[in-house]
Order: C-alpha cells, then sequence, then structure tokens
C-alpha cells in the first residue's frame, strides 16, 4: 500500500537534551476500539493499599495537599486542595462498582480569587495494573463540552495511573445544563435543539449569574495543572494528552504550566480553530473527498469526472421537487448536512456520501427504498448514555462564542446563507452567533490566542482528511516545532487513530501514541504511516447491506424496509448518530 500523496511525518525537533524519563511508563492503549481489549489490562493484581488500587478497592484514600498556583510546576502556594478518592465503577452508566476511583474535588471559581467561591471538579482515576504506579496519564476531551467518560473502557495503562476528568461545566464538574430543555420529555429529549438553545441560555443566566465567566478555558487548564501538583510524587512521569478541542485545552495546561509534564499529545490536532468558519471547513472538506471519488475509478464511473457538480445538481433537483419521494423522507439539505457532516467523521461512514448522491439524484423505486432504509438505520430510537446527558451544550457554546470565534464575527444572517447554499455543512455556527450579543462571553485573557512556550516534548497528529484544514493549524504546527514532531496519517477522519492498517493490528496513530508515552524524548518510527488502508470511497458489500439493504450500494435494489444488522458497526450508529445531533442542536 502506497503512502498517500498528503500524508506526512515531521520529527521537528531534537530528541536529546530534553528532559529524560528515569523509568519509561508502560502504557498501552485502547482508543476508538483500534487495540484488543486482552492487550489493554488482563491482569487480576490485587489493589495496593496506598489507594492506587483497581477492582476490589475497598477504603477512602485520602489526600491533602498545597497547590503551587505557580505555573511552574513546583511545591508551595496556598490553595491547599484536599482530594477524597472512593471506589467507583469505571463505566458512568454502571450504577454499582469499584474498578475505578472518583473524587469530587472543589477548586476556585476563578483561580486568580483562590479563596473565593467554588465548583465542582470531577476526575475519574484508572489505577494502573502496576502499583504503585509511576505516574500519571490525563485524557482532556474535546468538542468543547464533552465529559472524561468517553474514554471510559478505551484507556488502561500498565505503569502509569489514568486521570479522567470532566472539563468544567461538563458531566459531574458542575455541569451548565438547562433541565426542561434537556428533559427526556422535551421535544427533542435529552439534546438542546436550535429553538430550545436561547431559553437554556436564560436558565444559566438565572442559576449562574456572573459567576457563569469562571468557565473559561484558562480555569479549566488549572483544574488540571492544580490538580496534577497536588497529587503526583517526587518522580512521578506525567503526561498529558488532549483531543480536538482537549489539544486547546492541553495548549492551555503547557502555556501556564510549560515544565509540569514528561510529555504532551495534541491530537485531531485544533489550536487555532475558529468555529465561525465551521461550515466552509466542511464544505471544502466535502469538495476533497468528491474530488477524490472521481479520481477513482468505481465512484467515478458512477458521479462522472465532476462528482462535486453533481452533488451540487443533485442537492439542487431534490429542493426544487425532483425527487418528492426521497424528500418526503426527510431527506432535506439540512438533514444531509447532519448525516454527511457526522460520516465525515468516521473512517467507513464517508463511503455512502457518493451513493447517497447518486441514488438521490437517480431517484427510482429501489433509490427512494435504499435512502429510506439508511435513513431508519441510523435514526432508530436509542436510550441516551451516560456519557451523551453529560455533554453540556450551554459549556459548548459558552467557550466557543468567548474563545473559539473571530472579532468581528459574522452575522447569523451571513453564516445561515452559506449554510443553506453548501453542499457539506456542520451547522453549529448560525444558531449559536444568532444568541452572540445575548450571551455572557468570558474576556479573554493574556493566554487566549496564544501558544505554549516549552520545552516539553510534543506529538501533533492530524488526520488526512480531517474537516479543520492544514492551514489553520500550520502556525501551531510551526511553532512548537523545536520539541514536537507532527504526524499526519493518510486518510484518517478527525481522529488520527480511526484509520485501520491495511494487514490489521493497532492503527498507526495507536502505534505512535503508544511510542510517545513509552518515552516522549525518543525519535519516533512512523513508517507505519506508509501501510495504512486505502481510502474507503466506495462502502463494502457488508456496509450498504446494513445501511441501504442491499449489498451493491449503487445499483442494488433492497428486497423490503427491514433494517438489517450484518455489519459489526452499525448497532451503534443510532446512537453516535444521535450524540451528534445532540452536539448540532438540530
Amino acid at each position: 500500500m502506497s503512502k498517500s500523496p498528503g500524508a506526512r511525518s515531521r520529527n521537528v525537533g531534537p530528541s536529546i537534551g530534553l528532559r529524560e524519563m528515569k523509568k519509561a511508563p508502560r502504557v498501552q492503549v485502547l482508543l476508538l476500539l483500534s487495540v484488543s481489549a486482552c492487550g489493554v489490562a488482563c491482569g487480576d493484581d490485587e489493589p495496593q493499599p496506598d489507594g492506587g488500587g483497581g477492582a476490589g478497592a475497598g477504603t477512602t484514600s485520602v489526600t491533602t495537599t498545597a497547590s503551587s498556583g505557580s505555573g511552574s510546576g513546583g511545591g508551595g502556594g496556598d490553595s491547599g486542595l484536599e482530594i477524597a478518592w472512593t471506589p467507583c465503577p469505571l463505566s458512568s452508566d454502571d450504577a454499582e462498582g469499584s474498578e475505578a476511583l472518583c473524587a469530587t474535588i472543589p477548586v476556585p471559581l476563578d483561580w486568580n480569587d483562590p479563596n473565593g467561591a467554588k465548583i465542582d471538579f470531577f476526575v475519574k482515576k484508572i489505577p494502573a495494573e502496576e502499583q504503585p504506579a509511576r505516574g500519571q496519564l490525563w485524557m482532556l476531551n474535546g468538542g468543547p463540552g464533552y465529559s472524561g467518560a468517553d474514554f471510559e473502557g478505551k484507556v488502561k495503562a500498565v505503569t502509569v495511573d489514568v486521570y479522567l476528568p470532566d472539563h468544567r461545566g461538563t458531566g459531574r464538574s458542575s455541569r451548565l445544563g438547562c433541565p426542561e430543555q434537556e428533559a427526556d420529555a422535551s421535544p427533542d429529549g435529552y439534546w438542546v435543539n436550535d429553538a430550545e438553545l436561547a431559553p437554556c441560555l436564560d436558565h444559566m443566566k438565572i442559576e449562574w449569574g456572573d459567576n457563569v465567566l469562571g468557565f473559561t478555558t484558562t480555569n479549566a487548564a488549572r483544574d488540571v495543572g492544580e490538580v496534577i501538583e497536588a497529587t503526583r510524587k517526587a518522580d512521578d512521569k506525567i503526561l498529558v494528552s488532549g483531543g480536538s478541542y482537549g489539544s486547546m485545552w492541553a495548549n492551555r495546561y503547557l502555556q501556564i504550566y510549560p515544565d509540569q509534564s514528561s510529555g504532551v499529545v495534541l491530537d485531531a490536532f485544533a489550536v487555532g480553530l475558529l468555529l465561525t468558519r465551521d461550515d466552509q471547513y466542511f464544505n471544502e472538506l466535502g469538495q476533497r473527498w468528491m474530488d477524490a471519488c472521481g479520481a477513482d475509478p468505481v465512484c467515478g464511473a458512477k458521479l462522472g469526472p465532476d462528482p462535486w457538480g453533481a452533488m451540487t445538481a443533485a442537492l439542487g433537483a431534490l429542493e426544487s421537487g425532483g425527487c418528492p419521494e426521497i424528500l418526503a423522507q426527510g431527506w432535506d439539505r439540512d438533514e444531509l448536512h447532519l448525516f454527511w457532516s457526522f460520516f465525515f467523521y468516521t473512517w467507513e461512514y464517508r463511503s455512502l456520501i457518493a451513493p447517497m448522491v447518486y441514488r438521490i439524484a437517480r431517484c427510482e423505486p429501489r433509490d427512494v427504498t435504499a435512502m429510506q432504509n439508511l435513513h431508519d438505520v441510523f435514526t432508530q430510537p436509542m436510550a441516551p448514555t451516560a456519557s451523551q446527558r453529560f455533554f453540556s451544550m450551554l459549556l459548548s457554546t459558552h467557550v466557543m462564542l468567548s474563545e473559539l470565534w473571530e472579532d468581528p464575527p459574522p452575522t447569523a444572517a451571513e453564516l445561515e446563507a452559506y449554510q443553506s447554499a453548501a453542499n457539506v455543512a456542520h451547522g453549529i455556527a448560525a444558531p449559536a452567533q444568532a444568541l452572540y450579543d445575548a450571551w455572557p462571553r468570558y474576556p479573554q485573557d493574556a493566554y487566549a490566542g496564544g501558544l505554549a512556550d516549552t520545552d516539553v516534548p510534543i506529538l501533533m497528529m492530524r488526520g488526512e482528511y480531517d474537516f479543520i484544514p492544514m492551514s489553520a493549524i500550520e502556525p501551531a504546527v510551526e511553532h512548537f516545532s523545536s520539541t514536537g514532531t507532527f504526524v499526519e496519517i493518510p486518510g484518517s477522519p478527525h481522529s488520527p487513530y480511526s484509520a485501520p492498517q491495511a494487514m490489521g493490528g493497532p492503527s498507526c496513530g495507536t502505534q505512535i501514541l503508544v511510542q510517545f508515552f513509552a518515552d516522549p524524548t525518543a525519535t519516533l518510527d512512523t513508517s507505519c504511516t506508509s501501510e495504512v488502508a486505502a481510502l474507503p470511497l466506495v462502502p463494502s458489500a457488508q456496509l450498504s447491506a446494513a445501511a441501504f439493504g442491499v449489498a451493491d450500494p449503487w445499483e442494488g435494489s433492497p428486497a423490503s424496509l427491514a433494517i438489517q444488522s450484518g455489519h459489526g458497526a452499525i448497532g451503534r450508529a443510532s446512537a453516535e448518530l444521535a450524540r451528534f445531533r445532540h452536539t448540532r442542536g438540530r
């Protein structure tokens, strides 16, 4: 398998002269189901009496310490965090269990006022397989708005404890929510739709008032750095990994604590992202994808020499009444935007896009049935998981409008006009901009928009087909060139871990990540980028059967409107799309 022309791997800094690790921590990572569970943790070690144990940890371990407050990783200071770890289940969906340890830590609403109001900061610790642990691995989730619960069951380390924090304002960290609009009996259930966002904002203003100004990326970074300082042992190795918005959170952590960690991962690289341009990003990605379709012998033969033009024509014809049967199923432009932007987050579902365009344009009875099948498959009613309920639309919008927005921003009308004309759009910018003037945005501090000045080794990874364009992150990649390694995974979407290897085994992104965790100062072997599977421009017969109800995605005629179950991942599709719809407010 040849390396994609877009793939790049750049060791852009020296691997000597950096902080050496006395004992390289052994970390085995399960990310996006890309490593077998037994390869992660299959031991039956008994928990240790120092509170680092896992299953069966029967006592509460309390650590009382003073934190630094200095940003240097040193001791001292006067914040005096008290952290009590209690046994808790690994999965937040389980009512009982003691495989992990949990702490709800009172932290300052504003770290610049350590003696002022307090909020909760929730952290789940997954103890290392070997105790006592030799360090800490912190996993910072993205969104903004997601909690640490998304990593449960996906990350287990051998020699370091894994810490899964809920970003302040999400999950169990003083979540920003609105009970009426998020009630299961509300029009769209637990997710907040566009029409509900304004009354949801009103509830937040009543509940939090000016205190909502403390829910900032900088304070969230202080939450992490101060708890690390309060819990680390003198010779602990500290690893921090942030994905998507989590990479911005991790960069902010590095700005404030440039010397505290042993290595930092910035994956699904988003440092420099402006979400006012989100629809533009997705539309440009859509054109790249359809151009790749045109170069593929099968995909190109079906959609002709200009698949992007074919997509544009199909959407226009649908809106003008060219296929009323498919339009009646709910497939208007906005619904197609929802599905296509969701598909672009995944490795395999993207392959359904070109056949959808083909069938919408042809609009024969077999196509009507196939499109109804696909809609039914991806919209089956599913009870929301704990991690889905932990997402906060309010925190997401709060950080977006305060810090990830252009100044001055486009008007809501301008964003709506672009979205309504785009072939592919994410659909989050216009509804948020409509509330821009009414939103209690927090003032940007000296860290906002900046990049960390640090000598800590940094691993930067992105997917070649990430919706975030390389131009958005290039300044950050160049800035971290002295200590960083940048790797682009061929064909991968937003997550660099989701592209499988042609010959099987852990994904290339996972292989590189494990190397970095083992020794952040070592030169990484990125040769696995040449063995990534070919870009999935055409769905497999198995995926097509599960989605369209027929193995041939282009010409096949589904026998009935029966939801299929032959594809291993399709059973999770409804829950994934519901979660995605939730984050878009649609």
